[in-house]
Protein backbone atom coordinates (compact mmCIF):
# COMPACT_ATOMS: atom_id res chain seq x y z
CA UNK A 1 0.00 0.00 0.00
CA UNK A 2 2.29 2.46 0.77
CA UNK A 3 4.38 1.72 -2.18
CA UNK A 4 1.53 1.70 -4.05
CA UNK A 5 0.81 5.55 -2.89
CA UNK A 6 4.85 6.48 -3.42
CA UNK A 7 4.68 6.98 0.87
CA UNK A 8 8.24 6.19 1.87
CA UNK A 9 9.10 5.35 5.38
CA UNK A 10 10.69 7.61 7.63
CA UNK A 11 14.17 7.57 9.09
CA UNK A 12 12.78 7.31 12.76
CA UNK A 13 13.97 4.16 15.34
CA UNK A 14 12.06 0.82 14.56
CA UNK A 15 9.82 0.35 16.88
CA UNK A 16 8.84 -3.15 15.60
CA UNK A 17 10.13 -5.73 18.53
CA UNK A 18 8.55 -3.18 20.48
CA UNK A 19 5.41 -3.63 18.92
CA UNK A 20 5.60 -7.34 18.82
CA UNK A 21 6.29 -7.33 22.77
CA UNK A 22 2.59 -5.15 22.89
CA UNK A 23 0.99 -6.83 20.47
CA UNK A 24 1.92 -10.29 22.61
CA UNK A 25 0.86 -8.77 26.14
CA UNK A 26 -2.28 -7.57 24.37
CA UNK A 27 -3.04 -10.55 22.77
CA UNK A 28 -3.28 -12.10 26.34
CA UNK A 29 -5.44 -9.35 27.79
CA UNK A 30 -7.65 -10.30 24.79
CA UNK A 31 -7.93 -14.10 25.77
CA UNK A 32 -8.17 -13.41 29.28
CA UNK A 33 -10.74 -10.72 29.04
CA UNK A 34 -13.52 -12.37 26.39
CA UNK A 35 -15.68 -15.50 26.66
CA UNK A 36 -17.29 -15.82 23.52
CA UNK A 37 -15.33 -16.91 20.31
CA UNK A 38 -16.30 -13.82 18.06
CA UNK A 39 -15.65 -11.51 20.83
CA UNK A 40 -11.88 -12.63 21.22
CA UNK A 41 -12.21 -12.74 17.34
CA UNK A 42 -12.96 -9.48 16.57
CA UNK A 43 -10.89 -7.92 19.46
CA UNK A 44 -8.15 -9.38 17.87
CA UNK A 45 -9.01 -8.11 14.38
CA UNK A 46 -9.10 -4.68 16.34
CA UNK A 47 -5.56 -5.60 17.91
CA UNK A 48 -4.17 -6.06 14.52
CA UNK A 49 -5.60 -2.95 12.96
CA UNK A 50 -4.37 -0.62 15.56
CA UNK A 51 -1.07 -1.56 15.46
CA UNK A 52 -0.67 -1.76 11.69
CA UNK A 53 -2.51 1.43 11.68
CA UNK A 54 -0.17 3.15 14.44
CA UNK A 55 2.97 1.87 12.86
CA UNK A 56 2.07 3.26 9.71
CA UNK A 57 1.39 6.46 11.31
CA UNK A 58 4.70 6.13 13.37
CA UNK A 59 6.76 5.83 10.19
CA UNK A 60 4.86 7.93 7.55
CA UNK A 61 2.96 10.51 9.16
CA UNK A 62 -0.20 8.85 7.15
CA UNK A 63 -3.67 7.00 8.67
CA UNK A 64 -4.45 4.96 5.32
CA UNK A 65 -7.69 5.15 3.79
CA UNK A 66 -7.56 1.32 3.16
CA UNK A 67 -7.24 0.13 6.65
CA UNK A 68 -9.93 2.45 8.43
CA UNK A 69 -12.74 1.95 5.39
CA UNK A 70 -11.46 -1.83 4.93
CA UNK A 71 -11.87 -1.93 8.49
CA UNK A 72 -14.77 -0.45 9.05
CA UNK A 73 -16.26 -2.79 6.82
CA UNK A 74 -15.00 -6.50 8.77
CA UNK A 75 -15.78 -4.89 11.87
CA UNK A 76 -19.23 -4.47 10.78
CA UNK A 77 -19.30 -7.65 8.84
CA UNK A 78 -18.74 -9.78 11.97
CA UNK A 79 -21.23 -7.74 13.74
CA UNK A 80 -23.94 -7.98 11.14
CA UNK A 81 -23.13 -11.81 11.87
CA UNK A 82 -23.31 -11.96 15.47
CA UNK A 83 -24.27 -9.04 17.21
CA UNK A 84 -27.06 -7.60 14.74
CA UNK A 85 -28.76 -5.98 17.31
CA UNK A 86 -26.83 -3.06 18.23
CA UNK A 87 -24.98 -2.90 14.73
CA UNK A 88 -27.73 0.21 13.69
CA UNK A 89 -26.67 2.07 17.12
CA UNK A 90 -22.95 1.21 16.31
CA UNK A 91 -23.37 2.84 12.59
CA UNK A 92 -24.95 5.77 13.56
CA UNK A 93 -22.11 6.45 16.65
CA UNK A 94 -19.37 5.68 13.93
CA UNK A 95 -20.85 8.41 11.28
CA UNK A 96 -21.52 10.74 14.44
CA UNK A 97 -18.22 10.54 15.63
CA UNK A 98 -16.68 11.02 12.42
CA UNK A 99 -18.84 14.21 11.53
CA UNK A 100 -17.29 15.92 14.74
CA UNK A 101 -14.30 14.66 14.34
CA UNK A 102 -13.75 15.69 10.79
CA UNK A 103 -15.24 18.93 11.47
CA UNK A 104 -12.64 19.50 14.32
CA UNK A 105 -9.83 18.63 11.56
CA UNK A 106 -11.13 21.19 9.22
CA UNK A 107 -11.70 23.91 11.73
CA UNK A 108 -8.48 23.67 13.90
CA UNK A 109 -6.37 21.45 12.03
CA UNK A 110 -5.20 19.79 15.06
CA UNK A 111 -6.65 16.39 14.30
CA UNK A 112 -6.30 15.06 10.72
CA UNK A 113 -8.98 12.95 8.51
CA UNK A 114 -7.48 9.81 8.93
CA UNK A 115 -7.68 10.46 12.65
CA UNK A 116 -11.46 10.95 12.43
CA UNK A 117 -11.85 7.62 10.21
CA UNK A 118 -9.84 5.75 12.85
CA UNK A 119 -11.92 7.12 15.75
CA UNK A 120 -15.39 6.17 13.51
CA UNK A 121 -13.61 2.78 12.73
CA UNK A 122 -13.05 2.33 16.73
CA UNK A 123 -16.39 3.95 17.49
CA UNK A 124 -18.04 0.42 15.60
CA UNK A 125 -16.97 -1.44 18.78
CA UNK A 126 -17.08 1.13 21.44
CA UNK A 127 -19.98 3.81 22.79
CA UNK A 128 -19.37 7.53 22.30
CA UNK A 129 -18.25 7.72 26.15
CA UNK A 130 -15.48 5.45 25.40
CA UNK A 131 -14.46 6.87 22.40
CA UNK A 132 -13.93 10.03 24.33
CA UNK A 133 -12.10 8.14 26.71
CA UNK A 134 -10.22 7.12 24.03
CA UNK A 135 -9.22 10.23 22.63
CA UNK A 136 -8.69 11.60 26.60
CA UNK A 137 -6.19 8.86 26.70
CA UNK A 138 -4.41 9.39 23.74
CA UNK A 139 -4.31 13.12 23.73
CA UNK A 140 -2.52 12.28 27.64
CA UNK A 141 -0.25 9.98 25.54
CA UNK A 142 0.95 12.42 23.28
CA UNK A 143 1.10 15.26 25.72
CA UNK A 144 3.50 13.00 27.88
CA UNK A 145 5.54 11.97 24.33
CA UNK A 146 5.85 15.63 23.71
CA UNK A 147 7.40 16.20 26.20
CA UNK A 148 9.99 13.47 26.57
CA UNK A 149 10.78 14.48 22.95
CA UNK A 150 11.22 18.19 23.65
CA UNK A 151 13.79 17.52 26.40
CA UNK A 152 15.68 15.10 25.13
CA UNK A 153 16.30 17.05 21.43
CA UNK A 154 15.31 20.23 23.32
CA UNK A 155 12.93 21.19 20.56
CA UNK A 156 9.72 23.44 21.71
CA UNK A 157 6.53 21.55 21.47
CA UNK A 158 5.15 23.10 18.39
CA UNK A 159 7.60 22.69 16.12
CA UNK A 160 7.37 18.94 16.37
CA UNK A 161 4.95 17.06 14.04
CA UNK A 162 3.69 14.14 16.45
CA UNK A 163 1.87 10.76 14.77
CA UNK A 164 -0.71 11.19 16.95
CA UNK A 165 -2.19 7.69 15.10
CA UNK A 166 -0.10 5.63 17.69
CA UNK A 167 -1.49 7.35 20.91
CA UNK A 168 -5.04 7.10 19.53
CA UNK A 169 -4.34 3.29 18.79
CA UNK A 170 -3.06 3.20 22.39
CA UNK A 171 -6.01 5.09 24.22
CA UNK A 172 -8.77 3.12 22.06
CA UNK A 173 -7.38 -0.08 22.43
CA UNK A 174 -7.16 0.71 26.46
CA UNK A 175 -11.15 1.94 26.60
CA UNK A 176 -12.03 -0.76 24.50
CA UNK A 177 -10.64 -3.23 26.70
CA UNK A 178 -11.00 -1.57 30.04
CA UNK A 179 -13.43 1.65 29.11
CA UNK A 180 -16.07 0.27 31.74
CA UNK A 181 -13.78 0.37 34.33
CA UNK A 182 -12.21 3.81 33.50
CA UNK A 183 -15.38 5.74 33.25
CA UNK A 184 -16.49 4.44 36.44
CA UNK A 185 -13.50 5.67 38.57
CA UNK A 186 -13.85 8.69 36.21
CA UNK A 187 -17.60 8.61 37.29
CA UNK A 188 -19.57 12.11 38.69
CA UNK A 189 -20.20 10.24 42.21
CA UNK A 190 -16.45 9.02 42.52
CA UNK A 191 -14.77 12.34 42.02
CA UNK A 192 -17.60 13.83 44.48
CA UNK A 193 -16.66 11.49 46.68
CA UNK A 194 -12.93 12.04 46.76
CA UNK A 195 -13.58 15.74 46.63
CA UNK A 196 -15.74 15.23 50.09
CA UNK A 197 -13.32 13.39 51.70
CA UNK A 198 -10.35 15.85 50.71
CA UNK A 199 -13.11 19.21 51.91
CA UNK A 200 -13.84 17.08 54.93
Amino acid sequence: MLVYRKIPLSNTKDVSIFLGVIASLAGGMIVFRFSFFWEVMLAMIFLFLLLLIGWIDWHTGYILDQLTISGSLVIAGIQLVWNPSELSSKLVGSISIFLLLFLLAKTTNRLGQGDAKLMAMCALLMNWQSVLLAIWLASISGLIYLTIVSFRKKIGMRKYALPFGPHLAFGSFSSYLFGEQLNHLFSSEVVLSILSVHIL
